[in-house]
């Protein structure tokens, strides 16, 4: 049987990475490189992580948003050979769970009568936990919408149009790190740095300052004649402040371009493995320094 289902984008988390957990704000839009959507196959497929992820669904109360999670026509469509079929590579920092919360929400779950921001989040977030154990139901929010999303850090959500050519003559790219990595890991790590007063002031009081900085001038579109020496101290900072969330090899790329002026550096998400984010004013140097590398255009 061949079902009609919506392909969902994954999402990119453009700043706010880390800051948003002490309150600052953050943004993030949808990414149309990569897909991911239920597919129909031949076999059926209500076992393992279908069958337990319909019995959490099953298990919600999902009355605070007076709704029903459509579990029969779920567990049908599982047994009837339905699968997800992500292009959005797992453990990337780029929504691949959230991709998933959107479908089940899209295909399984009655639409909400309140369809604010808040609402869905709210609910996604409730959903998405099954992956992380506590979420903010952020990234399946951007996939379901389609469309960028400002966090002003006080639990305020606003949709926002976000410039591609602002950065001039600076392109924003994804480079691959080559391994996946748990995101929930890498948050506690840092929730424990938090603890040593002296590491807040010296890294994390400059980085939340400069993300807001970057995302009011970024969001409103505003001439900012130091953008480009405000995101050249964002990456900076992180190199200092987060050693245990770059890779050692990453790490080493990332001081060597940084000194040129041409690149830089920064975390896409928690970190670790996964992508990250290079932003560029000359992309034939950046391949031509490391041509193993083919980094992936976000903006030009």
């Amino acid at each position: 049987m061949e079902k009609d289902f919506r392909a969902f984008n994954s999402k990119l988390l453009l700043f706010g990475e880390y800051t948003v957990l002490e309150g600052s704000s953050a943004v993030a839009c949808p990414f149309e490189k990569f897909k991911a959507k239920f597919r129909m196959g031949e076999e059926t497929n209500f076992l393992g992580f279908y069958q337990d992820f319909h019995q959490y669904m099953k298990s919600m109360d999902l009355t605070p948003w007076t709704t029903v999670f459509r579990d029969d026509a779920f567990k049908a469509a599982c047994e009837e050979g339905m699968f997800f079929d992500p292009e959005i590579p797992v453990g990337y920092g780029i929504g691949s769970s959230g991709a998933f919360t959107a479908a089940v929400y899209d295909a399984f779950v009655d639409p909400l009568e309140q369809t604010d921001l808040k609402s869905l989040q709210s609910l996604f977030a409730a959903m998405e936990s099954y992956f992380h154990g506590r979420s903010s139901g952020f990234d399946p929010l951007i996939s379901y919408i389609n469309r960028p999303v400002m966090n002003d850090g006080k639990g305020n959500l606003s949709l926002v149009d976000l410039p591609g050519d602002y950065f001039h003559p600076y392109g924003l790219y994804l480079i691959d790190s080559g391994m996946a990595r748990s995101t929930a890991t890498y948050v506690e790590i840092f929730r424990e740095k938090l603890l040593m007063e002296q590491y807040r002031e010296k890294f994390i009081l400059p980085l939340v300052r400069i993300n807001e900085e970057l995302i009011m001038s970024y969001t409103k579109a505003k001439v900012d004649l130091s953008i480009i020496q405000k995101l050249t101290e964002l990456s900076y900072i992180q190199l200092k402040a987060f050693p245990e969330m770059i890779l050692p090899e990453m790490a080493e790329i990332w001081r060597e371009v940084y000194v040129s002026g041409k690149h830089l550096i920064k975390l896409c998400g928690a970190g670790g493995g996964g992508f990250y984010y290079l932003f560029s004013s000359d992309i034939e140097d950046f391949i031509s320094l490391f041509p193993e590398i083919r980094p992936i255009e976000v903006f030009k």
